[in-house]
């Protein structure tokens, strides 16, 4: 199996040595070129799963069509930047990732499902910001441990009425309805033809130097 949960929050604008804004390259991009590089693993071992882990942030982005998908609308510029917005694009983008990942591998035994683990859940994501770990701080008694925010995770990971279900998103281990942008196939598709596009180019630069 494959868990994708690697995740930043709450950042000032930052621009990654790959010339991509942070938020985007970590809690997406690196996701999918992980994806991409174990794909052949994946498929070779099944059955097997890939559980991407994204938040009911992904319902926010103005991303509705399938020209809203650009590298700019993703990775964002300095001047169009929010935290929280670039957040909210990289939820989205974990969803339709999985949903078409979960299609371009039907028929091979591997599937692709999304989730959303828990509100404000005791780990290290609201690091990046005070004010961010005052309001953390505030609601802690009424969000989840850490355990049971792995509890959905977990579930989409390992649990056999899930043997052959896919492209689904999940909550409280439940099956859930996502945003209609994420249930989309052309704006997954498009998002996965982007994504490789930038990553083609940026892994072109590095051996280039």
């Amino acid at each position: 199996m494959l868990i994708l949960n690697a995740g930043v929050f709450g950042l000032p604008y930052v621009v990654t040595e790959n010339d991509l804004e942070m938020t985007f390259q970590v809690n997406h991009l690196s996701h999918f070129y992980l994806t991409k590089l174990l794909y052949d693993l994946l498929v070779s071992s099944a059955p097997s799963r890939v559980v991407v882990v994204s938040s009911e942030s992904h319902r926010f982005p103005k991303i509705h069509m399938v020209e809203d998908v650009t590298e700019d609308s993703l990775s964002l510029p300095k001047d169009k930047y929010s935290d929280m917005n670039a957040y909210n694009i990289s939820k989205l983008c974990n969803n339709l990732f999985s949903l078409h990942l979960n299609k371009l591998l039907a028929g091979k035994k591997v599937t692709s499902n999304s989730l959303h683990p828990g509100s404000c859940i005791s780990t290290n994501l609201q690091r990046n910001w005070w004010l961010y770990r005052v309001v953390f701080f505030i609601v802690r008694p009424f969000t989840k441990s850490k355990q049971q925010g792995a509890a959905t995770t977990v579930y989409c990971a390992t649990h056999s009425d899930l043997e052959e279900i896919g492209g689904m998103y999940f909550n409280n281990c439940c099956p859930c309805q996502p945003s209609k942008e994420s249930m989309d196939e052309q704006l997954a598709e498009k998002l996965w033809t982007v994504s490789d596009t930038i990553l083609q180019d940026r892994l072109a630069r590095l051996t280039s130097i």
